[in-house]
């Protein structure tokens, strides 16, 4: 395969898992911060516990996914990873160095 090499041993391979993994913890952890606050308040205001479970369950597994390629982006924008079947003006841009 060929495309710009992130790391060059298993070193640095950890390196970019870590910068890619603490990011998404640390996200996921305020997200759900605020996701339990929301019902809290939610609950605590008259909706039922059922409702709430209803709805949060979906927007848990949304949040998760939105997180974790947003994440995914950043990480490829830092380390300038190309991804296959990218626009061909980016393809063109990051092959002219």
């Amino acid at each position: 395969m060929s495309g710009t090499q992130v790391a060059a041993d298993w070193r640095g391979g950890l390196r970019l898992w870590w910068s890619f993994t603490w990011r998404l913890a640390a996200a996921l952890l305020l997200a759900s911060s605020v996701m339990v606050l929301a019902g809290y308040l939610l609950v605590s205001a008259g909706m039922s516990g059922k409702t709430y479970i209803r709805l949060s369950s979906p927007l848990g597994t949304l949040l998760f996914f939105v997180l974790q390629i947003d994440s995914f982006r950043r990480l490829a924008g830092a380390y300038d990873i190309r991804i296959p079947g990218g626009p061909s003006h980016e393809q063109d841009h990051r092959h002219r160095r």
